[in-house]
């Protein structure tokens, strides 16, 4: 199972648990950040939120919405590996077209998600596992693609729009809303974050995709220093 913050992001203390024991200690180390700021956040941690564990491949849906309107402005699949003793640190993103297989069924499936939950309004950030051939909620959060904007001139040369100024467009400007599209019209590009474990060697992930096909190739370099992560976008 996993055990995490109830109130956090960015797989902040996201924890594999196969045991009891390792239930306890996940909840103690969760608990333990009491401190103002502590958490991905920012905040104090007060909850744990224990989930089953699902395995298959993990997607992002980023929506805007207007009067019940969902508009998806953003579909990416996570890559996610292990470093430096921490099991889901994200390597980077590839960005996926609404209309693939299997992709379609995740969007719809994610729409019928924000419904049920009220949302009307503004954006949405959700995550989705493909698991045993149907999509299942990980979570969603009423708020725009966290990371703290790093993302946006990324989707800015993908789609030549962001999560941001839709959600903008919806509060301010419902015609300039109306003017996106439902969903991304591209899946073409690449999405890759530099890690520096405690260690201090760089770990990258360097991908290229054309179309729906991918190559990926693994490199290490020695770097000095004691920075525990670093991201890049391309």
């Amino acid at each position: 199972m996993i055990v995490k913050p109830s109130d956090s992001a960015g797989s902040d203390d996201v924890t594999l648990c196969l045991s009891c024991d390792d239930v306890k200690n996940a909840f103690t180390h969760i608990m333990a950040n009491k401190a103002v700021g502590s958490n991905g956040l920012g905040l104090v941690n007060k909850a744990v939120l224990v989930q089953e564990y699902l395995e298959g491949t993990e997607y992002v849906v980023d929506m805007v919405s207007l009067n019940g309107h969902h508009k998806v402005v953003a579909v990416r699949e996570n890559d996610k590996g292990s470093c430096d003793g921490a099991k889901f640190v994200m390597f980077g993103m590839r960005p996926q077209s609404p209309s693939d297989e299997n992709i379609s069924e995740i969007v719809a499936y994610q729409k019928q998600v924000i419904t049920a939950l009220g949302v009307q309004n503004g954006p949405t950030h959700g995550v989705v596992k493909w698991t045993n051939g149907s999509p299942c909620l990980v979570d969603v959060g009423a708020r725009c693609h966290g990371g703290e904007g790093m993302w946006t001139p990324v989707a800015n040369s993908l789609y030549g729009y962001n999560q941001v100024e839709v959600t903008a467009a919806a509060y301010l400007d419902t015609t300039l809303y109306a003017s996106y599209p439902d969903e991304p019209s591209t899946s073409t590009g690449r999405w890759w974050m530099r890690t520096m474990p405690a260690s201090g060697r760089w770990r990258t992930r360097g991908y290229s995709w054309w179309s729906s096909s991918r190559q990926q190739a693994d490199s290490e370099e020695a770097k000095e220093g004691g920075v525990s992560l670093v991201e890049c976008c391309l």
